[in-house]
């Protein structure tokens, strides 16, 4: 008999006639060195002739067993060609179907989570985002807690925010750093004089961190440019406040919705945005709580 790959199973020896399919399975090898014919050690009676032959007819025509090539498996073993197709079920679900993915605060857009957002659509539900950073976030951009009160668009508004409880100026100034968030600061005089938009803010307004070195009263203005007056007062007491206005009342700046259009003289020069208001009470001009105001 040929050395083939076709037949790779050592017959029977002599001395193991009779033990059956379990013997001649044992000593199955697939060195074509070892092989030889079938038929110079299958003659003879066996006590089991179902057991004791192996079927070895048509020159091992089975595709199936000629196929089973590999040398140290089973010679029961069959390698089957079919190709095994990938149904998908070892690919990972995306967020759009797999409900313990969870993308909070970003959004499933298109089976993935996505990581930055450019306004408040782009976040879940209940969060904001911070359009500078690209960021969502449970907080209103500027504030370290809770959404924004005012100025509440922040991609017209990405650098000021009404933040925090309403309160006095004193609490505010002095609360400032627990109320804005990390990177921002109480808005200044400074910060107010940069905006030159004409879009008015929406929600609340924040007291402006000021206190004049003078204790002079200073003129407000119905125009940005400090002409004209339509009210005075002093920018640096903290007594109870009343319809004088003069030190030591306790008045300061703050910018809201109504105040943007106007102004108001300081030590410092013409400020826009701003007007004053009572921040303390107990005195017969009526005290007037806001939030603070946040800049970055």
């Amino acid at each position: 008999m040929p050395c083939n790959r076709e037949s790779r199973v050592v017959p029977q020896s002599p001395s193991l006639r009779g033990w059956g399919a379990a013997a001649s399975a044992a000593f199955c090898v697939v060195s074509c060195t070892l092989l030889v014919p079938l038929d110079e050690y299958n003659r003879g009676d066996s006590k089991d002739a179902d057991a004791g032959k192996l079927d070895v007819a048509g020159d091992s025509k089975d595709s199936a067993s000629s196929d089973a090539k590999d040398s140290g498996s089973n010679p029961s073993d069959v390698v089957s060609d079919t190709p095994v197709v990938d149904d998908g079920g070892d690919t990972d679900a995306g967020c759009d179907v797999d409900p313990t993915i969870n993308c909070f605060p970003y959004v499933c857009v298109a089976g993935f989570c996505s990581s930055t957002c450019s306004k408040d659509a782009d976040c879940a539900p209940s969060t904001f985002c911070d359009p500078v950073l690209g960021k969502c976030q449970v907080n209103g951009p500027g504030c370290r807690l809770g959404p924004r009160r005012g100025f509440k668009d922040s991609g017209v508004w990405p650098n000021i925010a009404s933040c925090g409880d309403t309160v006095g100026f004193v609490e505010a100034f002095a609360n400032s750093a627990q109320t804005c968030d990390d990177g921002w600061h109480a808005c200044t005089i400074q910060d107010l004089n940069g905006y030159t938009t004409n879009t008015v803010p929406d929600g609340e307004g924040g007291w402006v961190k000021y206190d004049d070195p003078a204790t002079i009263t200073y003129v407000q203005s119905a125009n940005l440019a400090c002409s004209g007056q339509i009210a005075i007062s002093n920018l640096s007491g903290t007594s109870p406040c009343d319809d004088t206005a003069l030190y030591p009342t306790g008045f300061r700046l703050f910018v809201g919705p109504s105040t943007w259009f106007i102004s108001h003289q300081t030590a410092a020069g013409c400020i826009q945005h701003v007007a004053h208001d009572c921040g303390v009470g107990g005195g017969s001009y009526p005290f007037h709580p806001h939030p603070t105001l946040c800049c970055r």
